[in-house]
């Protein structure tokens, strides 16, 4: 019998486990629409439209309670 080893050290997912069509479309859609935009430095408190979407999916929160940080 051979043990299996379970690598603690890093994780790595399994390749197909990235939804790469789903992400190559809103990819495409993204730059298509907003290449001006997303391929440059944006605001430091994160794209608008990003932080406007997310604060409406959030009760009781406005876009300037949103920050988007980069790292």
């Amino acid at each position: 019998m051979t043990k299996k080893v379970i690598k603690l050290t890093r994780g790595v997912p399994p390749a197909e486990s990235f939804p790469v069509a789903q992400l190559k479309e809103c990819a495409t859609a993204v730059l298509e629409k907003y290449a001006d935009v997303v391929l440059q430095y944006g605001p430091s408190r994160g794209f608008p439209l990003l932080r406007s979407a997310i604060a409406g999916d959030i009760d009781g929160v406005s876009d300037d309670q949103v920050i988007i940080g980069q790292g």
